[in-house]
């Protein structure tokens, strides 16, 4: 396969997907055609075992979760490549290692308070600000990382607004919750320099300009050696939407927010409260009973 055919498809899975998974999905298939070059065959002559034979090659060196990763980008570009009209030799379909069910780590309402005053007490800007407008916002790392001075505004009930570019290029509007907003403001009032509206709400001197997600699970790491417990960006995320979900949020409101293209991702962030479900069911048993005298 061409080294064109394979910038197209990096140009491709770009244009459609967010930055880190881009650029994992365009790292794993080089990897992929370059085990296929060493044999050598192409996707269009390879024969029927190849795809097993490199799945078992992989997972010699690679947990289950990493497999598993490098198949879904290697689907992903054979498809596009048949898409695309290229004729790709038929090879049976791989025996994947089987995935352990990952535990979801999830923050209760008392837990993310006292993790946001540790981290306004302990943790120095501009890691301070990340932390808590991911805690407050439900944002992906990435998108918090490449926030613009320009993308903030304020709606008219005063609350603060983040204009986010997510996966499949999707733009939204995320809304900061009180915490968060005081955070972002405090460390604007910091800034020493003034900063037009295509500035990086968190630059560095990275090739991007800006904190990168490797920079970020670095502070997380710190953080969670100084609190005492793990903390992974993720979980912020996760905690947030479902917390938003048990104050009554609704689902739909929820997926818009997150940047979910459907509600089956949606429910794999929200945890229920099956307190909250219970009295839910027996007030809407209550009203059906008022009803029906």
């Amino acid at each position: 396969m061409s080294v064109m055919r394979l910038t197209d498809y990096t140009e491709h899975v770009h244009s459609i997907k967010a930055k880190s998974t881009a650029e994992m999905y365009s790292s794993s298939v080089a990897k992929f055609l370059r085990h296929l070059g060493q044999n050598p065959f192409t996707v269009t002559s390879m024969p029927v075992n190849t795809l097993q034979k490199y799945i078992s090659f992989l997972s010699q060196t690679l947990k289950a979760t990493s497999v598993n990763v490098h198949w879904a980008a290697i689907k992903h570009y054979l498809n596009w490549l048949k898409e695309n009209g290229v004729i790709v030799a038929r090879t049976a379909k791989p025996e994947l290692p089987r995935i352990g069910n990952p535990k979801r780590i999830f923050f209760d309402l008392e837990q993310l308070i006292y993790i946001i005053k540790f981290v306004d007490e302990n943790i120095a800007d501009p890691a301070k600000t990340l932390l808590t407008i991911l805690a407050g916002s439900g944002l992906r790392v990435s998108e918090v990382c490449s926030i613009k001075i320009g993308d903030i505004s304020i709606s008219e009930s005063g609350r603060i607004m983040l204009s986010v570019v997510g996966k499949r290029q999707k733009q939204r509007n995320v809304p900061l919750l009180s915490f968060a907003k005081i955070a972002l403001i405090s460390y604007l009032r910091k800034q020493t320099q003034d900063n037009g509206p295509d500035d990086f709400l968190f630059p560095s001197d990275h090739a991007d300009g800006h904190v990168n997600i490797k920079r970020v699970q670095k502070w997380t790491e710190r953080l969670s050696a100084k609190i005492g417990f793990h903390i992974h960006p993720h979980a912020l995320r996760r905690t947030h939407f479902t917390l938003l979900n048990n104050q009554g949020v609704d689902p739909f409101t929820i997926k818009e927010i997150a940047g979910h293209s459907n509600l089956a991702t949606t429910s794999l962030y929200v945890k229920v409260d099956a307190g909250k479900m219970d009295d839910s069911l027996k007030s809407l048993e209550a009203e059906y009973g008022r009803r029906k005298q």
